[in-house]
């Protein structure tokens, strides 16, 4: 146990995360949640699951087995086609133009278990598969690019791991540092940006970077647990210097 944690107490220190998110942010007994699961139908409409990543294949649905739990995520039910749910495609096509309309470049996270389908409108894709054959489904959708987690040449966890190198679709996509990376200059020093990003570019593929590794911002910029908003920005707004072009972040 975390030591921490000096008293444990529901709901801010529970034994366990919660794999759904209830109406209103309440927790109550799980007798009452079922009652109102049974009876109230406008409970029911506002009550949804979580998203969670399984490291391995387990019994997660038969007992509770190494589930990790996103709690700002929720599940959607796509459908298997369009007609399923055509007003949640209509709301991800929207929001996924103007997302390209108003960036140069974008990443939209966290779009886990998105049917095949919706790969129109994306260019990359991110899966983390315990094998690569796994991934091989995913090539009908055609993808341009692919983020897979494995593992560097230089840290072989046996003799002979390897595999024969051969051309495959879709093309590979390598990051010089994203968002789940601590920030470099913390863990190491500002030249490695440099150097790291001189190895990235000798790379024959797409590359990819996060937002502020160009800038050489000297902290992890945390996407998941930020709570600031963007400033607004207009002509009586100060200008940004280098003295101050820190405080953004």
């Amino acid at each position: 146990m975390d030591q921490n944690i000096k008293e444990i107490s529901l709901p801010s220190t529970s034994f366990v995360e919660n794999y759904f998110y209830y109406p209103n942010g309440e927790f109550k007994h799980p007798d009452d949640i079922n009652q109102l699961v049974e009876y109230d139908y406008n409970y029911q409409l506002y009550l949804m699951a979580h998203y969670g990543s399984i490291g391995t294949i387990c019994n997660m649905f038969i007992y509770v087995e190494i589930l990790l739990q996103w709690s700002d995520l929720v599940k959607l039910r796509f459908g298997s086609r369009r007609e399923d749910c055509p007003s949640l495609y209509r709301y991800m096509k929207e929001y996924t133009r103007l997302i390209a309309k108003t960036f140069h470049g974008s990443r939209l996270d966290h779009y886990h278990s998105t049917p095949l389908w919706f790969a129109e409108l994306n260019f990359l894709l991110e899966i983390f598969k315990q094998s690569w054959r796994a991934n091989n489904a995913y090539e009908l959708a055609q993808y341009v690019s692919l983020v897979s987690e494995d593992d560097p040449i230089d840290s072989f966890k046996k003799k002979n791991n390897y595999r024969q190198l051969l051309s495959n679709k879709p093309y590979l996509w390598f990051y010089d540092n994203t968002h789940d990376n601590p920030c470099q200059i913390e863990r190491r020093s500002i030249e490695d940006t440099i150097t790291r990003s001189v190895c990235v570019s000798m790379a024959y593929c797409s590359t990819g970077s996060n937002r502020g590794y160009d800038e050489l911002i000297p902290h992890y910029i945390d996407v998941v647990h930020e709570t600031r908003f963007y400033s607004r920005w207009d002509l009586k707004s100060k200008q940004t210097n280098d003295k101050n072009c820190y405080d953004l972040f």
